[in-house]
């Protein structure tokens, strides 16, 4: 309800200039029901509650991985990356041929084992060079 250039929020119950509120084509007053301040509120705790179940969606889409498959590899490499052990977040690491899943690696060593084109004679002699850096 506008009343003189002001409108009640619905979430925070106060009554508002109309400036504090976005447009909206599907509301009858051509405003929406909510003040800004109370609309990016809820979108955050939205977004709080549920990212986790969008990064689920993200990996079943990309790789067919279901979040049991997903727990499994965690547990798999004690929580942490399968190559260094590093704990924090992982990605999914596959086979871009065949698109098999085959483990959980810190972004570190994804970027490092993609740009040395999985190459196992490539990661041999970095590593032999790398002995011998001190």
């Amino acid at each position: 309800m506008i009343l003189e250039g002001k409108k009640f929020c619905s979430v925070c119950s106060y009554t508002k200039p109309i400036t504090d509120f976005s447009r909206s084509k599907s509301e009858s007053d051509g405003y929406r029901y909510q003040c800004k301040p109370c609309s990016s509120y809820l979108s955050r705790e939205y977004y709080k509650r549920n990212k986790r179940r969008g990064y689920e969606r993200s990996i079943k889409r990309r790789y067919g991985l279901e979040p049991a498959a997903y727990a499994s590899l965690l547990a798999a490499s004690d929580g942490g990356c399968a190559s260094c052990g590093e704990k924090g977040a992982l990605h999914v690491d596959h086979d871009h041929k065949s698109g098999r899943v085959r483990a959980l690696l810190c972004p570190p060593c994804n970027k490092a084992l993609g740009l040395l084109q999985e190459d196992p004679n490539r990661i041999a002699k970095l590593a032999k060079y790398a002995e011998n850096l001190q």
